[in-house]
């Protein structure tokens, strides 16, 4: 049986690894499958446009932002931007990030706000991460009307006997 699949992307090799084993602890219905860096994410999602059930994204990464690699996401999947039943989350250590030499600072809060993706504080430690992950894709998922059964994704309105099919 094939599971829905989670993209864990963060540039930090040692949160990726703690946070993405927590989450496969507390999601045991999902695949996680876990991408150092904006880039090898995008490989990730080239190979399978269509084959995710969600992204959570560390906000702040080389190269490639968190807000970035979702509306690249996108496109690579459904070719504009469409988000569809796509389960959404950068995650940061801090609400603002500072610019180099004195320009300011950025409201990264504001910043998911104004694209529509949800934005979390990152926990203090990976178990309070995978727990408040799982608790907003339940939200996603019931907000979308989905319930996840037998590891799959389905709308709650199916009866019992369309899902044995």
């Amino acid at each position: 049986m094939i599971k829905p699949r989670l993209l864990l992307v963060d540039d930090e090799p040692g949160l990726l690894m703690s946070n993405g084993l927590a989450l496969q602890h507390r999601l045991s219905g999902y695949d996680i499958v876990m991408a150092l860096g904006p880039g090898r994410a995008l490989s990730e999602i080239r190979r399978d446009p269509h084959g995710w059930a969600g992204i959570v994204t560390d906000f702040l990464m080389p190269y490639m932002h968190g807000a970035d690699l979702l509306a690249a996401s996108v496109i690579y999947s459904y070719g504009e931007h469409h988000y569809g039943n796509l389960f959404r989350l950068l995650v940061s250590s801090s609400r603002e990030h500072r610019l180099p030499r004195n320009q300011g600072s950025i409201d990264l809060e504001r910043v998911a706000e104004e694209m529509g993706v949800p934005f979390m504080l990152r926990p203090s430690g990976p178990l309070e991460f995978a727990a408040a992950v799982k608790d907003r894709l339940h939200r996603h998922q019931e907000h979308r009307g989905y319930e996840l059964v037998d590891g799959h994704l389905v709308p709650k309105d199916v009866s019992y006997l369309e899902r044995l099919n």
